[in-house]
């Protein structure tokens, strides 16, 4: 039997699918479909492709809703022939649920945290989970700052850092479906999703400003007997005020406005954890979120409070809302989801053969444009020798990656020893602003050798402290204030990756390489051999490894 999760439209629109029989999952975002990202359509790219079938035989399929009326959506799946019980679960809780059953605490009191824009009337909640029981411990109250209900005005912290990103000009261009949005300035704020990180980057760069940052906490106090956010709505007024926002970002300028909620955001965060902690004394913390994407964020709850165990759902984001919602309807219906733990790397998409792969290599399309051979079993060799000496490398291999991170089966991969390899890497592949820093994935035997205080985490999930001994001998793994966010790789997660890893530790003497997703800035990661193609020629890569394949360009 299958139960598929589904986050249904809006932006990060995903499904997932549990296969109880096999005990497998099957997931996939629109966006990779379409290659739009954030792509805010129906799922209807995935039912009219790859998993039509599926969706047939599945007895429930469970959303979690933000506007949608329970007629639209049943109205929809009617359209496709899906005869499939319908149901609905919460925001929060598929959040909460993606973040604690698929961490190593099932079956353990974990608190649970999750924040993000918005959500059935929330921007975040707290919740005590304890094997297959949950209790809602306090949530934050999405409030509109005037009788209007305008859209980006409301107390949400996601929203109010989304509207700083925009402010600073951090943008992509617009979905054309995203027009939904009657207001010019909605859209406007709208182009921001998802540069969120640009503004984290950024921040390195700059020093917070005392004036903007009180304003800021007196915006949001925390309530220490709720654990929430108590809401100034005369001081919000005027930080959710993009016109009072542009004059503040002109006052004190880019890097430091960009410092200044950022600081805030990671001290407003812990104080409110730890006095979370101080109530429950639980030391296993999960998260999930689109604001929990925020790296430096999750550093400083993992440095500043007492939780000694935190785990973050890889798809942090809103797709993963569709796996809190199958496990979910999968409890109810007295099924066994221990095994999802051990389920610990998200290579749950599509995966291609060497046979399909073969086949687009062959199209009449690129004979012009490329070269190829077949290498075999010796490629990950291969590709760690071409990255010791330079080359910049992209991987295709496996099950693509759910969530927003490539950890080794859609990267490209570069050396972090040459000092040049992110101002590369930002001008002639990714085309991203110079600021942003790329990640390094290190093999687990190396991590206590070039980190400070970390812990085993193969999601990117957090930023650690990399030892500044190793600065100036790994310059483009890190960023400006010695901070990177690793993939720690063991042998049993990608053996692949892992060989590639610990050959170019014999060439080099390190093992830790650059790696970032595998598409061009504006795309979407590569989920076909065909988008894995059309990016290379694109960009400046130097090869292209697909399932042993080695591709050049002629």
């Amino acid at each position: 039997m299958y139960i598929i999760g589904t986050k249904l439209f809006h932006h990060d629109s995903a499904i997932f699918i549990l296969d109880f029989q096999n005990k497998e999952i099957f997931a996939l975002s629109t966006e990779r479909i379409t290659r739009v990202k954030h792509d805010p359509s129906f799922i209807a790219p995935i039912l009219t492709g790859i998993n039509k079938d599926i969706f047939k035989k599945a007895e429930y399929i469970v959303y979690n809703p933000l506007w949608e009326r329970d007629s639209l959506v049943k109205n929809f799946f009617y359209r496709y022939g899906i005869n499939a019980k319908i149901e609905k679960k919460e925001h929060h809780l598929c959040h909460a649920a993606s973040a604690y059953y698929f961490s190593p605490f099932y079956g353990k009191p974990t608190i649970v945290f999750t924040l993000d824009g918005k959500g059935d009337g929330k921007y975040g909640t707290l919740f005590l989970f304890n094997k297959n029981n949950y209790e809602k411990i306090s949530f934050f109250k999405n409030q509109y700052l005037d009788n209007k209900k305008i859209e980006f005005y409301e107390t949400s912290i996601g929203i109010l850092y989304l509207k700083f990103t925009s402010v600073l000009g951090l943008k992509s261009k617009i979905n054309e479906k995203a027009k939904l949005f009657k207001r010019e300035s909605e859209i406007d704020i709208l182009k921001a999703l998802g540069n969120e990180g640009k503004t984290e980057a950024l921040a390195a760069y700059g020093e917070p400003d005392e004036k903007l940052y009180s304003l800021l906490k007196d915006g949001y106090s925390v309530d220490k007997e709720n654990l929430c956010w108590n809401h100034n709505f005369e001081v919000l007024r005027k930080l959710h005020n993009i016109d009072f926002l542009k004059k503040w970002k002109e006052k004190v300028g880019d890097k430091n406005f960009a410092a200044t909620i950022q600081r805030w955001l990671e001290d407003t965060v812990v104080e409110l954890l730890n006095i979370v902690y101080e109530k429950y004394k639980i030391p296993r913390l999960a998260m999930a979120g689109g604001v929990v994407a925020n790296v430096i964020m999750n550093l400083n709850i993992f440095e500043r409070t007492p939780f000694k165990e935190i785990y973050i759902f890889p798809a942090m984001g809103d797709d993963g809302t569709a796996a809190g919602a199958a496990v979910l309807k999968a409890i109810e219906l007295g099924y066994d989801i221990s095994w999802l733990k051990e389920k610990e790397m998200p290579y749950w998409g599509p995966s291609y053969t060497k046979e399909e792969v073969a086949k687009e290599l062959e199209k009449e399309r690129w004979k012009d444009k490329i070269k190829y051979t077949y290498i075999g079993e010796n490629w990950q060799e291969m590709a760690a020798e071409m990255i010791a000496d330079g080359k910049i490398i992209a991987v295709f291999q496996g099950r693509m990656e759910f969530g927003p991170r490539a950890l080794g089966n859609r990267s490209v991969l570069a050396d972090p020893r040459d000092p040049y390899t992110r101002e590369k890497l930002n001008k002639t592949i990714k085309r991203r602003p110079w600021f942003q820093p790329f990640c390094p994935s290190v093999l687990e035997e190396e991590r206590e050798r070039l980190f400070e205080k970390s812990y085993k985490n193969k999601h990117m999930t957090i930023a650690f402290r990399m030892k500044k001994e190793f600065w100036d001998k790994l310059p483009s793994a890190i960023h400006i204030d010695g901070t990177a966010r690793p993939q720690f790789v063991e042998e049993k997660d990608n053996p692949n990756f892992y060989r590639i890893l610990k050959k170019f530790k014999e060439r080099t003497g390190y093992g830790i390489v650059v790696n970032t997703s595998f598409n061009l800035h504006g795309r979407t990661i590569v989920m076909t051999p065909e988008d894995a193609l059309k990016d290379f020629i694109d960009c400046n890569i130097d090869a292209l490894f697909i399932e042993g394949y080695l591709i050049e360009r002629k």
